[in-house]
């Protein structure tokens, strides 16, 4: 029975070994363990053959030959050769006892043999525990102290070692009796908890050694409470920096004889992954609540790929409460599946979706678009962004109702377009046939006026007789309003050949300065008239350029004429001049007259508009400066105003010096 138990012997040993704390001891000492085990049964069947006296308390017997004995002194020595210490030898020795009754009481029915098994155990183990003592006292007094210095010397070199690791560890360390009192604590503790006296330095005190450490008190007793070998929790404590989360471990301390020796408290800052974890969880909390409440659709998908590696599918893995709202897919019945499971028509539809997000992941792009989904009924705006190698999230709004009013409004707009293009039609075949009508009637209008004009100069020069007093004013009246009304039909006309595209660009050289002289001198008597200086001021003699003379003359005549019209006082200044790259040249004119005001200025080139608000018909027409700047465009050249009311204006004329139909 015994030879046969050696491996369930073995195994109860080794459970022991770890109780014990020796777990170090499991791989190297393990088969001394079986010798031990063999020698232990040999023992025992030896002294079960002899049991008559164990079993006599009136027997007396020579101890010394006792083979319990022998084999205690044979194990002692063996143990003090490999550096074991009485102290792991004889916790064992109480096991080996428990594991020999155990195996009697399970495997020896007979209640008088199982008796007398445990009567020869206890006393066999006695007899080993003795052999074991004797063979340890009978080394001699020198070798015994020598060994005893060798032990305290490795004891010191340990406590050494002990001390620094303890202080050397950055995390706060403490040693705690059963009762939660301090016994020592490193220094990253002393600091953190300011405990007095430690390593030669003063911290404030709030806990001190020898005295309970209150910040874990309750949970240390709990601990012990428990039972258990070491726990792990976190708690939130106050440190001299003030309130730090801190990862505690207990763990308890144990000799060699598996003796409780007190506690172990390791203390790890997990403050500043609190306060991450506690963000994130703040940033999760943010995140689903805008997810849910966002006026978009979002949703998350992951694809699904066939064989060969093509997209065919995507599974839907979340979606917000406006999804459900604008596609009436719910999450509960949606999630985790594919969408052609819930939009059959999906693949049928017009727009490619699937080959849409599938370009998405594939390239890892984001896109917009806005179409219409067939098996939802509506128009979306879409964006969709790639999540991840195999997942993408498309966010949208519901734009049925603008999609349906933009095409009415399309369809409005394209109807009252049609409706548009039919007037200017209209407009431009009537603005046509009036040109047409002007142009061509040019001639018949201009030679009654010339007659009227010719005749009643006849007869104010008194060629056919003497005319009255009265007669010559009436004649003179007559010819005062003929021309005014040929000045009148003049303009006119002119601005109609102009839009109608019936005046010709004819180029030639000649010099602007000349030309302005000439002009200036023509309107000298207006000038003198009205008791103004007309100046021509330049600073090159000769500006040659290559446009059209008589165009350029007809828009210093209209300019100048209205510098003197509106000038009541003062000067008008002519100034020709080039740019310094002599490409372009140009006439500023300058007045010292009325000037014209902000409102009035945006109107002084169009049709019949005149600065004199009061008298627009006796200062002129209202069509020189509009023919002027029509002029002036085809000659590829501008108008430009400068006024300040009630001190003068200046309208300056910037053509290109050589026209684009000039010939070098």
């Amino acid at each position: 029975m015994l030879a046969g138990s050696e491996e369930w012997l073995m195994q109860r040993i080794l459970y022991y070994a770890k109780d014990l704390g020796y777990t170090q001891y499991t791989s190297t000492l393990e088969e001394a363990w079986r010798v031990s085990i063999r020698g232990l049964t040999d023992s025992f069947v030896l002294a079960l053959k002899q049991r008559g006296c164990a079993l006599d308390i009136r027997c007396e017997e020579d101890v010394s030959q006792d083979p319990a004995v022998g084999f205690g002194v044979a194990e002692a020595r063996l143990h003090r050769s490999r550096g074991v210490a009485l102290g792991m030898f004889l916790p064992f020795m109480k096991y080996y006892r428990s594991s020999f009754e155990d195996l009697i009481r399970e495997r020896v029915k007979d209640p008088v043999l199982a008796w007398e098994y445990r009567t020869v155990i206890l006393r066999f183990f006695d007899r080993v525990e003795i052999g074991y003592a004797v063979e340890w006292a009978a080394l001699s007094e020198r070798g015994a102290v020598a060994e005893m210095q060798d032990r305290v010397r490795a004891t010191v070199d340990e406590k050494v070692k002990y001390l620094t690791i303890f202080e050397s560890v950055s995390e706060p360390l403490l040693l705690l009796s059963g009762e939660g009192t301090i016994e020592n604590i490193n220094e990253a503790a002393a600091r953190l908890f300011g405990v007095p006296g430690v390593s030669g330095s003063a911290y404030y005190s709030s806990v001190a050694v020898g005295e309970p450490f209150a910040p874990l008190l309750d949970d240390v007793h709990a601990f012990m409470q428990t039972g258990l070998r070491d726990q792990q929790f976190e708690r939130e404590l106050e440190t001299t920096e003030g309130l730090q989360v801190f990862v505690v471990r207990i763990k308890q301390m144990l000799d060699v004889s598996a003796k409780f020796t007190g506690l172990t408290v390791a203390l790890s800052d997990v403050t500043e992954r609190h306060e991450v974890e506690q963000e994130l969880r703040a940033s999760q909390r943010r995140y689903e609540s805008l997810f849910h409440n966002m006026m978009d659709a979002f949703a998350h998908h992951e694809v699904v790929r066939d064989a060969d590696g093509h997209v065919i599918d995507y599974v839907f893995l979340e979606m917000n409460d406006a999804f459900e709202k604008m596609t009436g897919l719910s999450a509960e019945k949606s999630v985790g599946k594919r969408v052609t499971e819930l939009l059959p028509g999906l693949t049928s539809d017009a727009f490619d979706w699937i080959g849409t997000y599938a370009r998405v992941v594939d390239a890892q792009a984001e896109t917009s678009l806005e179409t219409y989904a067939q098996p939802l009924g509506k128009w979306y705006d879409v964006q969709a962004y790639p999540t991840g190698p195999e997942t993408f999230a498309v966010v949208f709004s519901d734009v049925s109702a603008a999609k349906t009013e933009e095409e009415r409004l399309e369809a409005l707009v394209a109807e009252r377009t049609g409706e548009l293009r039919e007037s200017l039609d209209a407009l431009a075949e009537a603005n046509r046939v009036k040109d047409d009508f002007l142009a061509s009637m040019s001639h018949e209008l201009r030679t009654p006026l010339n007659s009227v004009l010719g005749f009643s100069g006849i007869l104010l020069s008194g060629l056919v007789g003497e005319l009255t007093e009265e007669q010559s004013r009436q004649v003179g009246m007559i010819r005062s309003s003929g021309e005014r009304l040929l000045m009148l039909v003049n303009d006119v006309l002119d601005l109609s050949r102009i839009e109608a595209g019936y005046v010709d660009i004819e180029v030639r050289e000649f010099d602007l300065v000349s030309l302005c002289e000439q002009v200036a001198d023509s309107l000298r008597p207006i000038a003198f008239a009205r008791g103004l200086e007309l100046i021509v001021r330049y600073d090159d003699l000769v500006i040659p350029v290559w446009t059209d003379e008589d165009k350029v003359a007809q828009i210093l005549l209209n300019l100048i004429s209205n510098a003197l019209k509106f000038t009541d006082e003062g000067r008008v200044i002519v100034e020709p001049h080039a740019s310094g790259d002599g490409m372009t040249a140009g006439v500023r004119v300058s007045d010292t007259g009325r000037g014209i005001g902000s409102e009035a200025m945006s109107h002084i080139f169009e049709r019949f508009h005149s600065a004199s608000l009061t008298k627009p018909l006796r200062d002129g027409t209202g069509l020189g400066l509009s023919i002027s700047r029509r002029l002036a465009e085809l000659l590829d050249g501008k108008i430009a105003v400068e006024s300040t009311l009630g001190v003068g204006s200046t309208f300056s004329l910037l053509m290109p010096v050589r026209h684009e139909s000039a010939r070098i």
